[in-house]
């Protein structure tokens, strides 16, 4: 029963509130008609129907704007999701060959022969590598600009040095 009730509750109230306005008219003597019809004679005389047609154009507009900017945040979010993959992927790859290059060092540092000052500029190197993955990590906005600003200056303090 309460199943029934659930599916047809719009009609029983609906159903509800038309009898009650039927009871209400019929005892308080109103004559629906001439309500009526006083009711379409104020439309006709104040153009509501043109101000509607006015306002279903603004509405149509609200809601195009509304959909194209879900779709851009839709369009955002997919960015955004691809950006994070690839920096996770490049991460991974250049850390691995970081590493694997530490290895080299390692060797080197052993080796008496081999010049130091190769072995400092490559911890510098290093040392600049990470600390740019850590900048490109933490970007906010992705776009070019933003992504070209996380490196400038130390891209800047390179060229300065060389």
């Amino acid at each position: 029963m309460k199943l029934v009730l659930k599916k047809y509750v719009y009609v029983i109230v609906g159903f509800l509130l038309s009898t009650i306005g039927y009871l209400y008219c019929a005892i308080a003597n109103i004559d629906l008609a001439k309500q009526m019809d006083i009711y379409f004679n104020f439309i006709k005389s104040s153009k509501i129907d043109e101000l509607i047609f006015l306002w279903f154009k603004f509405f149509s507009l609200f809601i195009m704007l509304n959909i194209i900017v879900i779709l851009e945040k839709k369009r955002n979010v997919e960015k955004r999701k691809i950006y994070h993959s690839m920096l996770y992927a490049s991460n991974h790859i250049i850390r691995n060959f970081l590493y694997q290059s530490h290895i080299l060092k390692m060797e080197a540092e052993e080796n008496i022969t081999f010049n130091k000052n190769t072995i400092n500029m490559f911890e510098e190197g290093k040392d600049e590598a990470m600390l740019l993955l850590k900048k490109l990590s933490s970007i906010t906005k992705i776009d070019d600009e933003s992504i070209y600003n996380s490196i400038k200056e130390e891209i800047e303090n390179k060229n300065c040095t060389v």
